[in-house]
């Protein structure tokens, strides 16, 4: 894994100076002084002594099985989304619907320390609320910014990078009453997961599909989850 991490370290790392420029201090200069700006994924750059840096790879590492290569061009393909995507403005960003609040929010955690996101789909028996979420295309675009920006501000409040620290979340999704037909955001869904699947790797300690069908098995969760 050492070794794994430190070649793809080398990989993202700018290239040495040439014997041209080591002659030139004026020519170093003036290439640090235009310099690009780290490259920072999470808060945490992705080259560098921060050891944090160590465990974001590993994340992508993980995520292709130790495929130095592969690991790469899923790290690169990530970056270079989150740039197009425009992940830095989308977090201040007002999308203007609080009323998702109760269908996707973080509470609690598990006993390892793992945050707890749960995703309650029988909020959206509401109509109005499921057509304000997938009405059309224009909402649902606006509804996977929610959800991304949401993801993004709970990586960075919740979640600590450091080797010792808990860098996923457990997933609970809940079905109660959740209405049997739901058309309009099975696009936006797959956006969703591929989404979360090409940029997100190893953010899942645990996921939870429930079904609570009394206040006894609620209870039984909460004590799971406590």
């Amino acid at each position: 894994a050492t070794k794994a991490v430190e070649a793809i370290e080398e990989t993202v790392s700018a290239p040495a100076a040439t014997s041209e420029e080591a002659a030139a201090p004026e020519a170093v200069a003036e290439t640090e002084a235009s310099a690009p700006e780290p490259v920072l994924i999470w808060g945490v750059p992705l080259v560098g002594d921060d050891e944090r840096t160590d465990t974001v790879l590993l994340k992508f590492l993980r995520a292709r099985e130790f495929k130095v290569k592969e690991a790469m061009a899923m790290l690169k393909s990530a970056v270079l989304w989150r740039k197009r995507f425009g992940i830095t403005s989308l977090l201040d960003a007002d999308l203007g619907l609080p009323e998702l609040e109760n269908v996707v929010f973080y509470r609690g955690a598990d006993r390892e320390g793992h945050p707890v996101c749960y995703n309650v789909y029988g909020e959206f028996q509401d109509k109005d609320l499921y057509e304000k979420a997938f009405g059309d295309d224009e909402k649902r675009e606006r509804f996977l910014k929610w959800r991304i920006q949401l993801l993004e501000r709970g990586i960075l409040s919740k979640l600590d990078f450091s080797p010792s620290g808990i860098c996923s979340v457990v997933q609970v999704t809940d079905l109660k009453n959740s209405p049997p037909m739901l058309g309009k955001h099975r696009t936006v869904t797959r956006q969703a997961v591929t989404l979360l699947q090409d940029n997100y790797p190893e953010f899942i300690a645990k996921k939870v599909t429930i079904r609570f069908s009394s206040s006894v098995e609620l209870l039984i969760w909460n004590f799971i989850a406590a």
